[in-house]
Parts: C-alpha cells; structure tokens; sequence
C-alpha cells in the first residue's frame, strides 16, 4: 500500500485533520482539498519514534496521530472527488471504488513505533482480505467492503486524532483477523484439500498402473531387463508402491499441519509456495532418492521387526514407507541434505 510522507500544507485550520491533497498540494483555508489531486509520490517512511524517555519524550507522555487516513484507489491514489467530480470533504469507505487505505503522514515528528506497527498489521490484513474477496473468481465484493470498512474505521480511530488509542485498536484489529479466519479457514482448507487430492488421485493411479505392469511383466521380458538393464521388475513395481504411498502422505500431511489456522494459511498453503502438482513430484523424487538409500543399505532403519531396506520385497512395507515420508514432507528435504552433505563433505 502506498505510504505518503510529505508535509501537510500549512494553510489547513488548527482543527481540520489534514486530507491527502494536504500532502500533495495547496488547501483551501478550512483544510478541503483543491481541484487539484496529483498523485502522491511515495517516498521512504522516516524511522519511528520510540514514546519512552529514550527518544527525548516523557514516558507515559499521550502521543497524538501521526496519519492522515484516506480511502484509496487500486493504485493507492487517494479519492478527492466522487462519482459525479465534486470534492470530497470525508473519506467515503463505502465508495466501491476504494479498495486501499492511503496513510498520510502529517507535518510533526514521525510516527511512533507502536502506529507504524498498527499501519503494517492493518495493510496485511487489508491484503488477505482482497485476495480472499477480490482476486479470487468469483469475486465476493460484499464480504470485501464489510472488511475493508471496519479497518478503514480502525485505521481512523488508531492513527487519527490526539492521543489515540492504539493499542486498544491493535487488540480489536486482531479480534477482527480472528474473525476472517473463522469465516474462511474451512472454505480455504477444504478447497486445498479437494485440489491436492486431485492430484493425488491422477498420479497415484500412474503409480498404480506402473506398478501392475511391472508385477505382471511375462518372465522372458523380466530376465531380459534383468539381465540387460539390471532392472528386478519386482524392487520397481515396489518402489511405484513407494511413490504413490507418498503421495498420499502428502495429502494427509496439509490436513495434519493446518489444525490451527493462521492469517498467512488463508492466502498460501505451504511456507515453500509450490503448486500442489510440484509438491507432489519435488517430495515424491525425495522419498523415491530416500528409497534408493534404504535398499542399498546406505541407511538402516528398523520398524518394528522389519528393516526398511526390505521395501524392495514386501509392497505394503513400500506403501507404508511412502506415506511416512509423505507425512514427513517439511523434515524430509533437511534430513536428506544432510545426508548429501555429509558425503561430499567426506570427500578428499
């Protein structure tokens, strides 16, 4: 969103807030904007204020706003005029086109440090919301402007006015992000859930299909592989067993890791932002290179009286493995660096 910095116009009466033409032009005595609504032009945000006695103001001194609100276009630009071109003397959160907030800073000292935290934690809820309600298809602007003005009100009663009350509006705003995770959190994870599964369901029968074709290959074809391309047809229909066995760890992985929902698990599904298609084949080709390990012996690992390595012999001990690895999906690029590092690293 964007931020403005420069100094309101000094013509604004005492008692007027200052509007976002203040910040980029001339004012009328009464502080309305003029006919002329130039852009403003974002610059660096000077560094915060601290309100104790170590930024050069008595503790506990009340600390007026530091901002400017405004309703803002999709571009950030504050809206001075209304639909039919007459100024604006009030913000109009309401105005279907406003879809930002605009932060003006006033004339003053910057804003001190527990605004500039209330501004950022306003803009990422702001964020969420639009991508909940106005990116997403189909479009939901009613539930957009039921969010977008309740925080544009809060924006007004925390960083408006003398001494406002900042952290009654923090607390507020996070009764407010609670309350858009409870309204979409099961919409969001329902929906990732079925689109994963489709992707599950795709390349586990792949795997399935593979797997029938190499446990029913004729003997003659099996012992030519064998015996030119050192292909055991059996090990490689187990180790399809393995793959789709991790793919539907995966699955059972995002239901398992989003119990407790987050602001940040509205708008993405993993920390690593893959595509569910690519996080099935970047930790399918993981567990498949894991699988490798344990065959050959390079890893030894028991489970209960089996050891791993019999993946090779037993299918259901392959589909086993596989989905642990699946459900172990965050762990399983770490460990398996290690082990990569730990070989080169033995290098001479």
């Amino acid at each position: 969103m964007p931020e403005n910095q420069e100094e309101a116009g000094a013509g604004a009466a005492p008692e007027a807030k200052a509007t976002p033409a203040a910040a980029a032009a001339d004012v009328s005595p009464t502080g309305t904007p003029v006919n002329a609504t130039p852009t403003p032009t974002p610059t660096p945000a000077p560094a915060p204020l601290s309100t104790g006695s170590g930024s050069g103001t008595p503790a506990g001194t009340p600390t007026a706003g530091a901002y400017c609100i405004w309703t803002a276009e999709d571009d950030g630009s504050p809206l001075l005029l209304d639909t039919d071109g007459k100024k604006l003397e009030h913000p109009q959160p309401r105005d279907v086109r406003a879809v930002e907030i605009y932060f003006g800073i006033l004339d003053g000292p910057p804003p001190p440090a527990d605004q500039v935290e209330l501004q950022g934690s306003i803009e990422k809820l702001l964020a969420a919301v639009r991508q909940l309600y106005l990116d997403s298809q189909p479009p939901k602007p009613d539930r957009f402007r039921r969010y977008y003005v309740r925080l544009f009100q809060l924006a007004q009663l925390g960083l408006e006015g003398a001494n406002p009350p900042t952290a009654m509006v923090a607390t507020a705003l996070e009764a407010l992000t609670q309350e858009l995770i409870d309204d979409e959190a099961a919409r969001v994870k329902n929906g990732h859930l079925r689109l994963l599964g489709g992707w599950v369901v795709q390349y586990g029968l792949y795997g399935l299909y593979a797997y029938v074709v190499l446990s029913l290959m004729p003997a003659p074809l099996a012992a030519l592989l064998r015996e030119r391309m050192a292909l055991d047809c059996g090990q490689a229909a187990n180790f399809m067993l393995l793959w789709v066995g991790c793919f539907i760890g995966v699955w059972l992985s995002y239901g398992i890791r989003t119990a407790q929902f987050t602001l940040a698990d509205l708008t993405r599904t993993d920390s690593d932002r893959l595509q569910p298609q690519f996080r099935l084949l970047f930790i399918g080709t993981l567990t498949m290179l894991l699988g490798l390990l344990f065959s050959l012996g390079i890893v030894e690992l028991k489970l209960g009286t089996y050891a791993v390595s019999d993946i090779v012999r037993q299918p259901m001990l392959a589909l086993l493995i596989g989905t642990f690895c699946g459900i172990s999906e965050a762990a399983l690029p770490g460990s398996l660096a290690q082990k990569a590092t730990a070989f080169v690293g033995g290098v001479k």
